[in-house]
Order: C-alpha cells, then sequence, then structure tokens
C-alpha cells in the first residue's frame, strides 16, 4: 500500500470514528438534557399545592410520623439503663423490666413543711440518654409535647386541626382542579425510575467519551509522523 493510500485509509477510519464520536457526545447532551427536564417536572408537580382533603391526607402523615417518634423514645426510655460513671461504672437505675415493686409505686418526694411535698410518678423517671418521653435534654430544646399528643391521641389532634381548617377556610380552600397528591407521587416515582436509567446511560456515555479521548489522545514525548498529525489535525 503507497503512502498516498495508507493516509487515504486512516483519513476514511478517522472519518468514521469522528462521526461515531460526535454521534456519542450528542446522545450525551440529548440525555442530560432529558435528565434536566425530568427533574424540572418533579419539582414542579412538588411545588404545586394540595387540595384541602390531600391537606388532611399529609397531616395524618405528620402525625403517624410524630407518633413514630415518640414511641420510639418510650421504647428507649423504657429499656435504658442509667449507670454511674462510666460504661464500667454500677448500674444506678435498671431498665423498666428489672425495677422492684417500691421503685414503681407512687411516692412522695419533698417536704409538705416547705412547700415541696410533690408525687413522684413513673413518668418522673421516663429519661433516658436523649431527653425524657415528655421533653428534650438540655442540649434537646425540642418540644415533645406534640409528639406525645400524636401518640396518644392521633385521630383527636387530625380531627381537631381539620376542624379549625374547615371552620376558617370552608369552601375557599381550592386546588381541587391540580393532580392529586396520590397521582402526583406515581408520577414522581416513574419520573425517578426513568432518570435512573437515563442517568446509567449518561455513566456509559462518559465513559465512551473517555476512551475515545484516550483514543485521539497523543502518547506523551512520542514523535508523531507527518500522516498522524494531519489526521489529528483532522479530528480537532
Amino acid at each position: 500500500m503507497t503512502k498516498a493510500k495508507a493516509v487515504q485509509a486512516a483519513q476514511t477510519a478517522l472519518a468514521a470514528f469522528k462521526s461515531q464520536a460526535e454521534k456519542v457526545h450528542q446522545e450525551r447532551e440529548d440525555t442530560a438534557t432529558e435528565i434536566a427536564k425530568l427533574k424540572a417536572e418533579i419539582g414542579r408537580l412538588e411545588n404545586l399545592p394540595v387540595s384541602k382533603k390531600d391537606f388532611g391526607l399529609l397531616l395524618k402523615e405528620h402525625i403517624a410520623a410524630q407518633a413514630e417518634d415518640a414511641e420510639k423514645r418510650l421504647i428507649d426510655t423504657l429499656t435504658s439503663v442509667k449507670r454511674g460513671f462510666g460504661q464500667d461504672a454500677p448500674i444506678e437505675k435498671q431498665s423498666f423490666d428489672k425495677m422492684g415493686l417500691k421503685a414503681l409505686e407512687v411516692s412522695t418526694i419533698g417536704k409538705a413543711e416547705y412547700g415541696t411535698l410533690r408525687h413522684n410518678w413513673i413518668f418522673s423517671d421516663w429519661r433516658a440518654a436523649h431527653g425524657s418521653f415528655l421533653s428534650g435534654n438540655f442540649f434537646d430544646k425540642e418540644d415533645r409535647i406534640l409528639s406525645v399528643l400524636c401518640y396518644l391521641f392521633p385521630d383527636a389532634v387530625h380531627d381537631r386541626i381539620m376542624q379549625t381548617v374547615n371552620s376558617h377556610y370552608g369552601d375557599k380552600w381550592g386546588n381541587e382542579e391540580l393532580p392529586s397528591v396520590s397521582e402526583r407521587r406515581e408520577t414522581i416515582t416513574n419520573l425517578q425510575t426513568e432518570i435512573q436509567g437515563l442517568e446509567s446511560r449518561l455513566v456509559e456515555l462518559d465513559a465512551a467519551i473517555a476512551e475515545f479521548n484516550s483514543l485521539t489522545a497523543p502518547a506523551q514525548n512520542a514523535a508523531l509522523s507527518d500522516s498522524e498529525r494531519a489526521i489529528l489535525a483532522m479530528y480537532s
């Protein structure tokens, strides 16, 4: 094969290579654009206001979450063991399933003559490392009364709040024409699945582009022939 034919063959191969690289770059751009569009649609659906009915459903979810937090704290309180200084110190307070009758009975503390006499309930000892069942510790300023109410009376909390919502708004809440929360969540789940597939494809395309770049990048300290320089010049 003559030098001219060799250059022509190389140019033909390079043209095909360059065409394929351009297709990969274009697909990469299109894929990234589609991901951005899907994410924007998710954002739009998430930021749409909801109907009063759906507000009531979301309120139930919040109440359930608050109740779950309170229940976890209660379990932590019932099972926690208080020790002296250090983990190997003797136990000063057993978990409630190990406490004796005297420790669990109603007692009083303080003195009547000083005006400090008061009942010492089980609730008084409902404390754990992260604060008590009813209130946080010194570093946790969170008011836990609401979560306890949601734990004890979830339906009453929901009904009372919705009673106020209904009496204040009546039929003026609106947003009935918008997609329901259940519809949006289903759509968002589908969009997220689609995004995951596109992001996986994006990784493949980035790897292909990196491979193209490595094939066209000249080796360091390597001398190039005139034909190789011509081919690289065409590609770049």
